[in-house]
């Protein structure tokens, strides 16, 4: 029963896990700080949104102007390795125009304006994780799944604790 306990949590903590994005590791290498990448779909189209805190300049680590800053995300999030996308939104909160304030600086920037400035996207670069026609269906799956397995952890826990061998300590102040 221990055996198949420490398995069923394994694997629980494990689809919890996952690395970096190709976008965000990209941008970190250019020089942007606490990156955040994320996917949004609505009926018509999906928007891949960046956001970051800043972005500084190689080589003399001054902070970008915000112009520039969004444009080095939004450059390299159409370079990078990732699932398709119609729209980049960017944002970044620290630029060289105010230092010392937190404001953001966004801007929205449509497949065909990027394919102007930067060139066709590759299509070895897209990685249809999200492949069209299919459904979310098999994410709520998962999340059905490791919320059973934790419950059944939770329930085998309860019955060892109820027979004895688990002892809760409590300390109390």
């Amino acid at each position: 029963m221990r055996a198949v306990l420490i398995a069923v949590a394994a694997i629980l903590l494990m689809t919890g896990c996952s690395r970096t994005s190709a976008v965000v590791a990209r941008a970190e290498q250019a020089g942007c700080l606490s990156v955040v990448a994320e996917y949004q779909r609505d009926a018509t189209r999906t928007v891949l949104s960046l956001s970051a805190r800043e972005c500084r300049r190689e080589g003399d680590d001054a902070l970008l102007p915000a112009a520039d800053a969004l444009d080095v995300l939004q450059r390299l999030a159409w370079q990078a390795r990732a699932a398709p996308f119609d729209t980049i939104y960017a944002t970044v909160y620290r630029v060289a125009e105010a230092p010392d304030v937190l404001r953001s600086s966004a801007v929205e920037t449509d497949r065909a304006t990027a394919t102007s400035r930067w060139g066709s996207r590759s299509a070895d670069l897209a990685s249809d994780s999200w492949p069209a026609g299919r459904s979310d269906i098999r994410w709520v799956l998962l999340f059905g799944a490791a919320a059973v397995g934790w419950l059944v952890v939770m329930v085998a826990v309860f019955k060892e604790v109820r027979a004895g061998r688990i002892v809760i300590v409590y300390f109390m102040r």
